[in-house]
């Protein structure tokens, strides 16, 4: 699973909008957007914020930024 399916899951799963969730936990709307439609990959702080703050699994959270950012360079380099 990808880090914007983990985030829009978690996000459904509890209800939250998107505006909710950031005010909740403290991150900024805007780049939880970019997140979930893959704009941009997040930064290992990130990825440790979303482990301790919603109690996600760190070892799918790390498997799943692994995963993307690999993805994400390689439509980099493709375009």
């Amino acid at each position: 699973m990808k880090i914007p399916e983990i985030l829009r899951a978690y996000r459904e799963e509890h209800s939250l909008s998107l505006s909710r969730f950031a005010k909740l936990y403290g991150f900024d709307k805007g780049e939880i957007s970019r997140w979930e439609n893959e704009k941009r990959v997040l930064s290992i702080g990130s990825v440790l914020e979303l482990h301790e703050k919603l109690g996600l699994s760190l070892t799918e959270l790390l498997q799943a930024w692994v995963d993307d950012a690999i993805e994400h360079d390689r439509k980099k380099r493709a375009s």
